[in-house]
């Protein structure tokens, strides 16, 4: 798609996130999900990426118009983490047992689509074109889960 893209439109934005969460769809709230309905899952251990907030995302994107950017663009919240990591701090955050969360490795979860063992994204060109850096992924975690008890407890 990314090739198609920049073949009929040269000067196109193309932006690549990480692990996308949000309101709705993505990992963590499986995870949580997950962790309300079984007393123990098993996460990978053996993948690494950039978590990334769908609102961060979203914001980041609009400063990318505003600065006229094109070509490739990779967006995510900072820092990297495993898949496991991860779902041990959102449920930690939650307020549930991180300990639920067991390891396992890409092999023996196996998966149908193969996904790549680390996947961390450089994201230094959006801080070059926009004078930002999106947050920790650790702080859009904690505001993420913090929105999600919320709308639960409604």
């Amino acid at each position: 798609g990314e090739r198609r893209a920049a073949a009929v439109l040269p000067e196109c934005l193309i932006v690549r996130g990480g692990w996308l969460y949000g309101r709705e769809k993505g990992f963590v709230n499986a995870i949580l999900a997950a962790a309300a309905a079984r007393p123990r899952l098993e996460v990978v251990e053996d993948e690494e990426g950039s978590p990334t907030y769908a609102p961060d995302l979203a914001r980041a994107l609009a400063a990318l118009v505003e600065a006229g950017a094109s070509g490739i663009v990779h967006v995510a919240n900072q820092g990297g983490t495993s898949r496991l990591a991860l779902a041990r701090a959102a449920l930690a955050l939650a307020g549930d047992d991180p300990a639920k969360v067991v390891p396992t490795t890409r092999a023996a979860f196996g998966r149908p689509a193969p996904r790549p063992r680390y996947s961390v994204l450089a994201c230094a060109r959006y801080a070059r074109l926009t004078g930002a850096v999106l947050r920790p992924w650790r702080e859009a975690l904690a505001e993420h889960v913090a929105l999600r008890a919320k709308e639960v407890a409604r």
